[in-house]
């Protein structure tokens, strides 16, 4: 258990070889309503952490939908976070790479259904539309990009971190895109 604020996190770890199993993934609301019931304590949350495919490298496992759909809405109306050991390895290394504060990380770990790994201080902005050796173009679905802030680009294994020095649309350069 996680004792840090309030909602307790009661959280359970497994390994296991292939993709976790109903009683495997929906083991920690078992031990938060234990927990509840042994301290008259309502404010516990639960936190299932599945190392899947084990016995495979991380990059060849199925990272996209290691749960089965049926598990995913059972979390969602049982309030359980569901998170991967991978999710995991990539939040920690992202973190000590980018020197994340601990508030832009710990409310992860509070979140419900399939967590991802992304910290609460980054906004859906687009996806990456083109690379060039030093510079690369966004399609943008949502908000905006500044010359002088940030943008972060996710990879396979980390989020990269980039200050935006420029930009440029429609071959004309901006200060808001």
């Amino acid at each position: 258990r996680i004792h840090d604020k309030s909602p307790i996190l009661a959280v359970d770890i497994k390994g296991v070889a292939g993709k976790p199993a109903d009683a495997e993934a929906l083991q920690a609301p078992k031990h938060a309503f234990i927990y509840i019931q042994e301290q008259n304590r309502p404010d516990v949350r639960s936190l299932t952490i599945i190392n899947h495919q084990r016995l495979l490298p991380p990059l060849e496992r199925d990272n996209e939908m290691p749960f089965r759909k049926e598990i995913l809405d059972n979390a969602a109306q049982v309030n359980l976070g569901l998170m991967t050991t991978w999710d995991l390895f990539r939040l920690v290394r992202s973190f000590t790479k980018n020197h994340w504060s601990p508030d832009q990380v710990i409310p992860i770990f509070y979140r419900t259904s399939r967590i991802s790994p992304i910290p609460e201080h980054y906004e859906f902005v687009g996806k990456v539309k083109h690379v060039w050796r030093s510079a690369f173009s966004v399609e943008i679905v949502h908000g905006e990009i500044r010359v002088g802030g940030g943008i972060a680009v996710e990879f396979p294994v980390d989020f990269d971190e980039q200050e935006v020095t420029s930009l440029r649309l429609n071959d004309t350069d901006v200060k808001v895109a």
